[in-house]
């Protein structure tokens, strides 16, 4: 489910003007296990990049609705340069932080690859990810860091910071992540990388099972 258009400009205002202050922002979200409603344990981060603790979430992207990267340009609009599927394991702790690991991208116009290091560990460095809550709005605000596929381990990391809004689709726990839809100005895509906007994401994330919570 899209959030309404006057309702993603205005998170998108909103996230700009309460960067600074995410933490406090922050406070009120709370992550519990969905079955138990324990709440979500402290989630891990070893120097070999290994992911433990937390509550776990496994995301993939719909196959009509890929993670796409357009390349914008003020009087030529937007154009496709990145389309993968991409699959990812989540940790969060209660107070809503945690990583994303296991990123998995693919397909033929994807040309990515998760950051790792060189030899001899090739770990994949995992993603850092948030919940937040802004204007009764929900969302995963996340830094994925990619490289080129054909390109040498640990090096041309290219960083892109977004807000993914979170939904429950049908009301009964059935959980997705979705980007902001279409912006009102000559169709460009509202969520933008933070490092550069020119560079705007799209995506639609089906998330398996429902095993959190999330509540304020």
């Amino acid at each position: 489910m899209r959030l309404a258009r006057k309702a993603s400009i205005l998170i998108i205002v909103m996230i700009a003007t309460f960067a600074s202050t995410a933490m406090a922002v922050n406070a009120a979200v709370v992550v519990t296990t969905e079955a138990t409603g324990v709440p979500c344990s402290e989630v891990d981060i070893t120097a070999a990049h290994a992911v433990s603790g937390g509550c776990v979430v496994q995301a993939e992207t719909e196959p009509s609705d890929p993670f796409v990267l357009r390349q914008h340009a003020a009087l030529g609009g937007e154009a496709v340069f990145v389309l993968c599927h991409l699959a990812f394991s989540a940790r969060f702790h209660e107070a809503g932080d945690g990583f994303i690991y296991n990123q998995a991208l693919a397909g033929i116009g994807c040309g990515l690859t998760a950051c790792d290091e060189a030899e001899p560990s090739h770990a994949d460095e995992p993603w850092a990810a948030t919940f937040i809550e802004l204007a009764g709005f929900r969302g995963v605000h996340m830094t994925t860091c990619t490289r080129p596929a054909a390109g040498a381990e640990a090096s041309s990391p290219g960083f892109c910071t977004i807000y993914v809004p979170w939904n429950d689709s049908d009301g009964q726990h059935q959980y997705e992540m979705a980007t902001l839809a279409f912006g009102p100005h000559n169709g460009v895509w509202q969520s933008r990388c933070s490092q550069g906007g020119h560079v705007s994401v799209s995506g639609h994330w089906a998330i398996a099972g429902t095993p959190i919570e999330i509540s304020h």
